[in-house]
């Protein structure tokens, strides 16, 4: 890839250090504000998908999916993230752990013989629902990259 600047007077060459940062800080913040987005929509698309796990396909977890972008003049930071209650489960699994019934009370669920004061449940595995999208879209940033940068600088 290469540029070239044709310089036609003198005061373009002393506009050009900063004017060539701003453009470059432009291209920073819109490759990161497309790599966020695509993230935030490849994890929307792992939830939706029929072939993977979980199966929710839609709910207050595929709702709770957001992304957020924050700049300062040093860096630009970008988020994808849920706040559903389960959404550490969902991303990092669970161990298997014991599930008791609180107040006296039993549980049941569809399938279940009978109703019991607890059961052992088996864990959960980790669904990287979040983190697997944010790996696979960081796999493009370079051609990202370089579709702002000609976009830009044509």
């Amino acid at each position: 890839m290469s540029f070239s600047v044709q310089i036609k007077n003198l005061s373009m060459m002393e506009k050009l250090p900063s004017d060539l940062a701003a453009k470059m800080s432009g291209v920073f913040l819109e490759t990161a504000q497309t790599l966020v987005h695509n993230a935030a929509n490849a994890a929307r698309e792992r939830v939706l998908s029929k072939s993977r796990r979980p199966h929710a396909g839609s709910g207050r977890y595929l709702n709770s999916i957001r992304f957020v972008i924050e700049t300062n003049p040093l860096q630009v930071t970008g988020k994808v993230g849920s706040n559903h209650p389960q959404a550490a489960v969902l991303e990092f699994g669970s161990r298997p752990h014991v599930i008791q019934a609180k107040n006296k009370a039993t549980l049941f669920w569809p399938g279940a013989r009978f109703p019991v004061k607890k059961v052992n449940h088996p864990g959960t595995p980790a669904f990287k629902v979040l983190g697997g999208a944010a790996e696979q879209v960081a796999l493009n940033a370079q051609d990202i990259f370089n579709q702002v940068l000609n976009k830009t600088f044509g």
